[in-house]
């Protein structure tokens, strides 16, 4: 959800944004490209043999591997871009 009523919601990358669980109870807004090209970085380089997708992103992008736990189900319950978001592997 990029929009609330019609306007941008604070902390959103608008009209891209993927919303994502922090381990600290909150959601944190990113770019569906920057996500994307992290996701493309992960497969190309066979990261999945060695470790997890999401303490992965959170170390590089965040500088702490348990920032990040996972997508938001309920603030991208009818996001158009997750359609766009590239698989894991």
């Amino acid at each position: 959800m990029s929009y609330l009523d019609g306007k941008n919601v604070p902390g959103s990358h608008s009209p891209y944004t993927i919303w994502l669980r922090h381990s600290g109870g909150y959601v944190v807004g990113v770019s569906l490209h920057l996500l994307n090209d992290y996701i493309q970085k992960y497969n190309r380089n066979g990261y999945g043999k060695c470790f997890e997708f999401w303490p992965w992103f959170s170390y590089n992008e965040f500088g702490d591997a348990d920032a990040i736990e996972g997508l938001s189900a309920t603030w991208n319950d009818h996001n158009a871009n997750m359609n766009k978001l590239l698989p894991i592997k």
